[in-house]
């Protein structure tokens, strides 16, 4: 049923808006089978300069929110797994494409029951794109401009 209404939905949209989401699902999608088959080794050099973080502000705050937004709508109801770090990546390649600057972090912490647990996030300057707007519980492990 839900897909009815998303395809209704959809339908809806701006043609710009559609392929927006399209964008977003095509580069989820890649992010999440390079996360599946490749070794961390070939992964961290696709996510950029390691050790770097871009800091100038953006200034096309409008098009980074648009981004931010279409990534969680269509991560939120995609069929396959799309957390924290597939966001990530994805929308870090949708502003590259806009040039728009990012970093992406990786950072881990322990839960309640002692359990490590991983995050990624992505900002652009101090803009919090994918990730949650607080990660201070995480301790930076990677950085990636």
């Amino acid at each position: 049923m839900k897909v009815f209404i998303y395809t209704y939905k959809f339908s809806k949209l701006k043609n710009a808006d559609k392929r927006l989401i399209i964008e977003a699902v095509v580069f989820l999608f890649i992010a999440r089978m390079t996360i599946l088959f490749l070794p961390y080794s070939v992964l961290k050099k696709l996510l950029g300069k390691h050790k770097h973080r871009n800091i100038v502000e953006p200034l096309d705050i409008r098009t980074i929110r648009k981004v931010a937004n279409i990534i969680k709508i269509a991560s939120d109801r995609l069929p396959w797994k799309c957390n924290c770090l597939p966001q990530a990546i994805a929308a870090r390649h949708m502003l590259k494409k806009r040039n728009i600057s990012s970093t992406l972090y990786l950072g881990m912490s322990k839960d309640k029951e002692k359990k490590i647990i991983a995050h990624a996030w992505l900002k652009a300057g101090n803009i919090p794109i994918t990730g949650g707007r607080d990660n201070s519980e995480f301790t930076e492990v990677a950085y990636f401009g």
